[in-house]
Formats: structure tokens, C-alpha cells, sequence
């Protein structure tokens, strides 16, 4: 994921935002639909490939994703889906390898001039919304069956798809 953040923040002061949008909509696509299809014919919870080079691949899209267009859970939570883990598991996996690469983004950030005063207010202002999101979630996780987990991930993933293509 490192590697793909610092290739993601070459691309983001490089390639044209439109450009950027249309690959990771695309591979997010690629990735959902694919994912959809297995869910929905009742594939084992462990079909996602575990060989190092697909991990480290699945690692660079979803750094780049994220550093790109914030869309690396995309790439990432699909993956894991594909993992025999319980559904907190894929929540926290997750969410540990972006709080690890997060603090690299921010000084991707800062590097190509995007770190601004008004981007750091609206983030402080923004943070009980994200405490509070994250409960619900957790709450909602606890009730939830997998297969609607995953297949909730995946609607989320899509629709983030369809959303950077269209726009």
C-alpha cells in the first residue's frame, strides 16, 4: 500500500483528475462485479487468491485508489471479503492498514499543496461525525449476517464505481 500511495500521489500531481477517476471507477467495477458474481452463486468465504504477489498487487491498487480518489476500502474491503475472516475482522483489517497509511497519505498531501487551512477546520469539524459513524457501524456490523455484510460491501463499492465514472 505504501508504494501505491506514493505512486498515487505522482499520478494525482501528473494525470488529470477525469483520467484518474475513470481508472479507479473502472478497477473498482472490474473488482465489485466480480466479487457480486461470487457472493451471489454462494462462493466459500476464502475464494480471494493469497499468494503474495495478488496480496501486494491487491496493496498497490488500493494505495494508489486511495491516495487518488479516497476509493482504496474499495479494492481493499473486496479483497477481504474474499478472506475467511468474520465480518469484524474485514472491518478491522481494514481499518488498521489505513490508519498505518493514512499518516503516509497526509504527507503525500502536504508534498503536492493540497493540506490547506480550510481542508484542516472542515476535517476537525468533521470528527464526532466520524466517531459517531464508526459506532453505528459497529452496531450494525454485530447484527448483521455475513452475506449482507458482503453484499453491502460490494453495493458500496459499485455505486463508488459508478459514481466515478459518471462523473
Amino acid at each position: 500500500m505504501l508504494v501505491g500511495i506514493a505512486l498515487g500521489g505522482w499520478l494525482v500531481a501528473g494525470l488529470s483528475a477525469t483520467s484518474l477517476r475513470q481508472v479507479i471507477g473502472g478497477a473498482a467495477l472490474l473488482f465489485g462485479s466480480a466479487q457480486l458474481a461470487l457472493t451471489l452463486r454462494g462462493a466459500a468465504s476464502s475464494v480471494a487468491p493469497t499468494s503474495p504477489p495478488v496480496a501486494m498487487g491487491v496493496g498497490l491498487v488500493a494505495g494508489v485508489a486511495s491516495t487518488v480518489a479516497h476509493s482504496g476500502g474499495v479494492v481493499l474491503g473486496l479483497y477481504l471479503i474474499g478472506r475467511p475472516l468474520s465480518s469484524a475482522g474485514v472491518v478491522a483489517t481494514g481499518a488498521l492498514a489505513y490508519a498505518m497509511s493514512d499518516v503516509v497519505k497526509v504527507g503525500t498531501y502536504v508534498a503536492i499543496g493540497w493540506v490547506t487551512a480550510p481542508l484542516l477546520i472542515a476535517t476537525v469539524a468533521a470528527t464526532p461525525l466520524l466517531y459517531l459513524g464508526s459506532w453505528l457501524g459497529y452496531r450494525l456490523n454485530a447484527r448483521l449476517p455475513r452475506r449482507a455484510f458482503a453484499l453491502t460491501l460490494v453495493a458500496i463499492a459499485l455505486a463508488g464505481a459508478l459514481r466515478l465514472l459518471l462523473s
